[in-house]
């Protein structure tokens, strides 16, 4: 009996053991194909791989890894979001996900941007903007972006992983018109997870 008890002791945490460290490796070429794709955007704030370098990030943590249920929004139509610029942009409600993180219930709304739904590249896009007590400290003050696709969704849960939350271009330069998350994706405590404001400049 003691020497079963010791195998699945052993066994558990090796398995929890494995699983750390897949995830840590998911993050990893997460950030690593995040950061080799400004270079290869030609609206990209950078340039040069130098630049690169001050794109910083918290630690991976699992526990900011969550599962959501999601509800389709019926019969929503376009809203206007503002910009960093005092613009707008043009987005769909596309549902609600709902979540325990930190021991309090969330619910955040999801969109669809308009423009990009005669896009076939992009017609699947599913945008989630948010706010945390972060912004403006460890983070960039106008807020964060997950991105997903339709078929993320399934069984009615998608899977958010806050680990892959990034800085709007805004965060590193003017001249963009970047969404700011709407009052009811602001999230009540700090999302200590994902991009961490740009470190060029910051003392």
């Amino acid at each position: 009996m003691r020497i079963m008890k010791a195998v699945f002791i052993f066994s558990l945490f090796f398995s929890i053991s494995a699983f750390a460290q897949t995830f840590q490796d998911e993050i990893k070429l997460y950030r690593e194909k995040y950061k080799q794709e400004f270079l290869e955007d030609d609206h990209s704030p950078f340039k040069k791989k130098e630049d690169l370098e001050y794109i910083r990030f918290f630690n991976p943590t699992v526990k900011y890894k969550v599962k959501a249920g999601f509800v389709r929004t019926e019969n929503a139509t376009p809203i206007d979001l503002a910009t960093m610029n005092g613009l707008t942009k043009q987005f769909i409600e596309f549902g609600t996900l709902s979540f325990a993180l930190n021991g309090k219930n969330l619910s955040l709304k999801i969109f669809q941007n308009t423009s990009l739904l005669d896009n076939p590249e992009y017609k699947d896009h599913l945008f989630l903007p948010f706010t945390d007590k972060t912004n403006g400290k460890e983070t960039y003050d106008g807020g964060r972006y997950l991105d997903f696709k339709t078929s993320d969704i399934v069984a009615g849960l998608l899977i958010v992983d806050f680990n892959k939350a990034y800085n709007p271009y805004c965060a590193y330069s003017s001249g963009y018109s970047c969404p700011r998350p709407p009052e009811e994706n602001n999230i009540p405590f700090s999302i200590k997870a994902g991009e961490k404001k740009y470190g060029k400049g910051t003392h």
